[in-house]
């Protein structure tokens, strides 16, 4: 989990990065099509997931089998919800889907990143870190002190940057395949690791 954690700040730091040079270099706001963009969501969608415990306080990296067919879709809602909004939660319940958690969660984050609020919530969860031990398992990222004060840092070089992630898109009600492997809740079971018993390893996206 160390080096799953290390890995997501470098690939935090490096879309960061990379969106600011876009930001400075088009004198625009980047796209949220963009290759770095979907990276930047991607590697947060894995940080509220690493080490996410289900309804019944199990880790649902536990749940894993190496037969699964269909990957699961695990849920941070009941987690972020108390701490939601008004005006985010009617946003969300204005959607299609939003009787799906997973929807709300994945919806919820673009949100927050086009709002630039998501700064700010996380160290409202740094300043109060008990809200996080009932959901998380003392291998997530969100209750390591020293890689969420990294994911902070990063976050404030985009304060001046305004994204435009699409909320609304049906694709949003499933989580993608390789964030689930990376926060090592699901293994393909016909990838070559999995067919050879090799290591799971995170890969770039």
């Amino acid at each position: 989990m160390e080096e799953t954690r290390q890995q997501l700040c470098r690939e935090l730091a490096a879309a960061v990065k990379k969106l600011q040079g876009e930001h400075v270099l088009k004198k625009t706001s980047p796209q949220s099509k963009s290759q770095d963009a979907d990276t930047l969501c991607k590697v947060l969608e894995i940080v509220f997931l690493l080490d996410l415990k289900n309804e019944k306080g199990q880790l649902w990296s536990g749940t894993r089998r190496p037969n699964m067919i269909n990957p699961p879709q695990p849920s941070f809602w009941v987690f972020i919800e108390p701490m939601v909004s008004d005006e985010i939660k009617t946003q969300l319940m204005a959607l299609r889907d939003s009787e799906s958690d997973v929807m709300k969660c994945r919806s919820w984050l673009r949100i927050m990143l086009n709002k630039s609020l998501l700064l700010s919530f996380l160290e409202d969860l740094q300043r109060h870190p008990g809200l996080l031990s009932f959901h998380y398992g003392g291998e997530s990222v969100l209750r390591d002190a020293e890689r969420l004060e990294i994911v902070i840092q990063l976050l404030r070089g985009l304060s001046t940057i305004q994204l435009g992630y699409d909320y609304t898109i049906s694709s949003l009600t499933t989580w993608d395949s390789s964030v689930l492997q990376k926060a090592g809740i699901w293994q393909d079971s016909s990838s070559p690791n999995t067919r050879r018993g090799g290591r799971r390893g995170t890969t770039r996206s």
